[in-house]
């Protein structure tokens, strides 16, 4: 099975969600599945970590896209991931993050090629009842609470 990741950051980048993906791709790429990560090349939400492209660790391919400069109250915009994401053939897609670009563009994608979407949230204050919070969960955010399995 085809496997593809969607997160805001991945290893080498520290924290949570970053091993946790780590983990459940290499995991997942144990069990004999192709994975693919599709990332930024972000250490925190504005620092540059590593090159961009392609690059193969422990069997499992990570893909880096630029994150572009202009941030959205913690929302870097990578605009060529989705160019990336639309050439693969995947039997799932697998969005992390809630209000993420990475996760925006994974379930939008997988909706429009009719591939199951897998989400996980993580919740943090950036999900606050603001305007610009239920203006989201209300559009973009309804995507991805339309996921098959939301875990």
């Amino acid at each position: 099975m085809k496997i593809i990741q969607s997160t805001i950051r991945y290893y080498p980048a520290l924290g949570g969600v970053e091993e946790y993906v780590k983990r459940i791709s290499e995991g997942l790429r144990g069990y004999g599945h192709q994975v693919c990560v599709y990332t930024s090349n972000l250490a925190q939400h504005t620092d540059r970590l590593v090159k961009l492209g392609s690059s193969d660790t422990k069997g499992v391919r990570v893909v880096r896209s630029y994150a572009f400069p202009i941030k959205l109250r913690h929302y870097p915009i990578m605009p060529f991931m989705p160019f990336e994401i639309l050439k693969e053939k995947a039997d799932i897609i697998h969005g992390h993050c809630f209000m993420s670009f990475p996760m925006d563009v994974a379930s939008i994608l997988s909706w429009l090629k009719h591939i199951p979407f897998i989400f996980n949230p993580y919740f943090t204050e950036y999900c606050n009842l603001s305007f610009l919070g239920k203006l989201y969960r209300k559009t973009l955010g309804a995507f991805a609470m339309a996921a098959k399995v939301v875990i």
